[in-house]
């Protein structure tokens, strides 16, 4: 389900039905890019793809892509 938020927030109210917890709390694209740090865990080769893909810097199809463009973001990877 979409959800709208102001664009002053920091925190976000989300629900989905992808999961056990569906009421979810989030922190917004403003919290993020405001952080002096960001940290990814990327878990699966599945998802090093989507990485890969989001390092190139496509916001409209990656949205993470303007997190791990800030020059302040470190990638951790598990298989």
């Amino acid at each position: 389900q979409e959800c709208k938020i102001s664009s002053d927030a920091l925190v976000a109210h989300t629900r989905t039905s992808n999961s056990e917890t569906s009421d979810r709390i989030t922190l917004t694209e403003k919290a993020l890019l405001s952080s002096r740090e960001i940290f990814f865990l990327i878990k699966g080769e599945e998802k090093i793809k989507f990485l890969v893909a989001a390092l190139r810097g496509e916001p409209d199809l990656f949205p993470a892509s303007k997190l791990l463009l800030q020059g302040k973001t470190t990638i951790f990877t598990v298989s």
